[in-house]
C-alpha cells in the first residue's frame, strides 16, 4: 500500500475503511467522550479532585489532568528508585492513592447502559465487526456494551482476564500476564 500524499487534508474515514478491513483497531479515551462527555479528563480530575486527592497527589498533576502521564511517571519513578535500591513506598502510596480516586471518578461519571441508545450501540458494534483486532485504553463499559448489543457477544472474545482477583498484585510493575488462545478465529482450548 502506498503512502498517501501529504497535502494537510483528512481524508473523510468512509473513504478509507476499505483499506483497514480485517486490521486492528484501537479505541480509546476518545470514542468514550464522543459518546459520553463526561468521560475527558477534566471532569475525571474534577470529581477525583472533589473526592479526595490529596495535596501531595494533586502536585503530580501540575499542568495536567491526565491520569496515565501521572501514573506512568509514578511507575518510572517506583522502578528507578528500586533500581537504585533506594526505598519506593511514599512512591507506591501516591500511586494506589490517585488509581484509587480515579476509580471513583469512573464510577461517578459513568453512564448506565439504558443512558445510552441501542442505535449508538449498535453503530459501535456493527463497525468493530470490520475488524480482526479491537483493543481498547477506555476505562469504560461502551465497548463491552456495544459488543453485547443485540443479545449476543459473539464473534467477539475478551482475552483479558485475571487468575481471580486475590492474584492481582497492588505494584504495577508486577503485574502478571497470562496468553490465552490468542486467534480470533481458530476455537479457544
Amino acid at each position: 500500500m502506498a503512502a498517501p500524499s501529504l497535502n494537510g487534508t483528512l481524508t473523510a474515514w468512509p473513504d478509507l475503511t476499505a483499506r483497514f478491513s480485517k486490521a486492528a483497531l484501537l479505541c480509546g479515551n476518545g470514542l468514550s467522550i464522543n459518546v459520553w462527555p463526561a468521560f475527558a479528563y477534566g471532569s475525571l480530575f474534577d470529581h477525583a479532585h472533589d473526592d479526595g486527592l490529596t495535596a501531595e497527589d494533586l502536585a503530580l498533576f501540575r499542568g495536567t489532568e491526565n491520569f496515565e502521564r501521572v501514573l506512568s511517571d509514578l511507575n518510572t519513578a517506583i522502578r528507578v528508585n528500586e533500581t537504585l535500591g533506594q526505598p519506593a513506598d511514599p512512591i507506591y502510596a501516591r500511586y494506589r492513592s490517585i488509581q484509587r480516586r480515579l476509580g471513583h471518578a469512573v464510577r461517578a461519571v459513568h453512564l448506565i447502559r439504558s443512558q445510552i441508545p441501542d442505535t449508538t450501540l449498535k453503530s459501535i458494534r456493527d463497525e468493530m465487526l470490520h475488524y480482526e483486532w479491537i483493543f481498547s485504553t477506555s476505562y469504560d463499559l461502551l465497548l463491552y456494551w456495544a459488543m453485547g448489543c443485540g443479545g449476543t457477544f459473539e464473534p467477539f472474545v475478551d482475552h483479558f482476564r485475571a487468575l481471580d482477583s486475590s492474584s492481582i498484585p497492588t505494584r504495577p510493575t508486577s503485574m502478571p500476564v497470562e496468553f490465552r488462545c490468542i486467534s480470533s478465529t481458530a476455537p479457544c482450548t
